[in-house]
This record gives structure tokens, C-alpha cells and sequence, in this order.
């Protein structure tokens, strides 16, 4: 087979394998990022300061990665 060819079979299986694990993270409870991470950049991006609860924090957290998780699927 060619380069071409290899190549493309490298990238489906890269692909699928992505796919494997968008599918995973969505079934399991588990958060992709750290809270500690998470939160860091929350405050990063808060322009008005704004302070937030813990439970508040973790609904933005478990949005966002379902968000992000739709969208790459």
C-alpha cells in the first residue's frame, strides 16, 4: 500500500479512537478536568470578579464538559 493510503488509515483509527473516548468520558460521572484547573481558569476569565460557591462552580464545570464533549462528537 501507499504513503497516502497509510497514512489515512492512521488518521481513521486516530479518529476512532477519539470518538472511543469522547463516548467514554460522556457515559462515565467523572470530570475530564481537575477542579483545582477548572476553577483556575474560571477566575482567569471572570472579569467582575464575581466569587462563586463550590456546587455553582461544578454545574459550570459538568456544562461546559458536556459541551465540549457534544461538540467534538
Amino acid at each position: 500500500s501507499s504513503i497516502s493510503e497509510r497514512v489515512m488509515q492512521h488518521e481513521k483509527a486516530a479518529t476512532l479512537k477519539s470518538l472511543h473516548e469522547i463516548c467514554f468520558y460522556q457515559k462515565s460521572e467523572n470530570l475530564i478536568f481537575l477542579k483545582i484547573i477548572f476553577t483556575h481558569l474560571v477566575c482567569e476569565i471572570n472579569e467582575r470578579n464575581h466569587q462563586f460557591q463550590c456546587s455553582a462552580l461544578n454545574v459550570i464545570q459538568v456544562t461546559a464538559e458536556f459541551t465540549l464533549t457534544t461538540l467534538f462528537k
